[in-house]
């Protein structure tokens, strides 16, 4: 049996594939077909059987069922401030910035934080997830959310510095096509991707501990 999956590529390479395994041990009579792309593809002629989207779930024809909400959070390599213990969020002036396209992300993060003076336009841009592999490297700060970081967090190849994190409009949707029937093997991926991204959180909520405080205010847009 045949499953195609239409995800975005960030969230393909930094927290699906490592888990297909267990999907594939699960349910070995189904055949995975990952498609990695930032297109919306069309349920209705073939292109997918079902999709893994970010944003606000009010896509045409499409029927979407929440996987997770999202926290916005800094990250950066712990070496890159491994002598600064007693580092503020007012001092990313002295750090490169590091976004993902949309530079307002950085100036959303900051103006909720209550944090002036720190010049958000600054710094290099990326696209999709290579940000956050940017700071993985030691090359500045990124704006990373707990699904996409929890497992650099646990590895310890990236650190979250700062008790402020942001809660984003958008959210992590599994799709499909609006009325069609789910069959067997999409029920059994919905199934297992739920479970796994509720084990990410748990394990986030974990590493953040105490420092898992939300700050109010406006998220990057979906």
């Amino acid at each position: 049996r045949q499953l195609k999956v239409s995800v975005e590529p960030a969230f393909a390479s930094r927290w699906l594939v490592g888990r297909l395994g267990r999907f594939n041990d699960l349910h070995p009579d189904i055949e995975l077909n990952i498609d990695p792309t930032s297109r919306l593809v069309d349920f209705r002629s073939g292109e997918a059987d079902l999709g893994v989207r970010y944003g606000a779930g009010k896509w045409e024809d499409v029927e979407a069922v929440r996987l997770s909400e999202v926290v916005i959070f800094p990250v950066c390599a712990p070496s890159l401030i491994a002598n600064m213990p007693d580092l503020k969020p007012t001092d990313l002036g002295q750090f490169n910035l590091l976004h993902e396209t949309r530079k307002e992300w950085w100036a959303d993060w900051l103006a909720s934080a209550g944090i002036a003076g720190v010049e958000d336009w600054r710094g290099t841009v990326f696209q999709n997830h290579l940000a956050i592999e940017a700071a993985e490297a030691g090359q500045g700060f990124a704006l990373g959310d707990q699904i996409l970081c929890t497992d650099s967090l646990i590895e310890g190849w990236l650190k979250r510095p700062f008790n402020l994190d942001l809660k984003d409009h958008g959210s992590y949707w599994i799709v499909r096509a609006r009325g069609m029937k789910e069959t067997a093997p999409a029920r059994a991926f919905r199934e297992w991707l739920m479970a796994e991204m509720a084990d990410t959180n748990r394990k986030f909520a974990q590493v953040a501990g105490t420092r898992g405080a939300s700050v109010a205010g406006k998220g990057p847009n979906a």
